[in-house]
């Protein structure tokens, strides 16, 4: 039993360490990485809750402090992952009508450079003709293949 309150211990401040040192504005990858797994980390801390009310007796007062931590960690992660789920309202209005004159279109390739498949880009772009072209990732040889179309897209 020991054993396993002990686990519980390391893995409870290990997850709100995790959850508060991203609050900090260091761009280091050992805090950053952090910000990424909030479902899952928030999934961690509401299995560390139940495992702490099963497994503490509440007879110290570090019992009261690291279940609240782990409420409060869990509470702010669920605000954090909210605002990606369908509960969330809808920041962009779904658009109903046809093309008017005040829209214009936009195709972005992320070409990977290996990638050397340039005529299936460029044949995409002639068929689609969007008003504004963006190509990541692109090196010299995508630049020299893109030529053909420079003309229509000089930026």
């Amino acid at each position: 039993m020991i054993l396993l309150n002990i686990l519980i211990v390391v893995l409870s401040l290990f997850f709100v360490f995790g959850t508060f040192i991203t609050l900090l504005n260091w761009g280091y990858w050992w805090v950053r990485m952090f910000d990424f797994p909030r479902l899952q980390i928030g999934f961690m801390l509401l299995v560390l809750i139940i495992a702490s009310f099963i497994f503490y007796d509440y007879s110290r007062i570090w019992h009261y402090l690291m279940t609240g931590a782990l409420l409060i960690s869990f509470i702010y992660q669920v605000r954090k992952v909210y605002w990606y789920t369908v509960f969330a309202p809808k920041q962009v209005l779904t658009y109903k009508g046809g093309e008017t004159e005040d829209s214009f279109s936009i195709l972005v390739s992320n070409v990977f450079q290996p990638n050397r498949k340039a005529e299936l880009l460029i044949n995409l772009v002639k068929k689609y003709k969007p008003d504004l072209f963006l190509v990541l990732e692109a090196d010299k040889w995508w630049d020299n293949q893109l030529k053909s179309i420079e003309s229509d897209y000089k930026y």
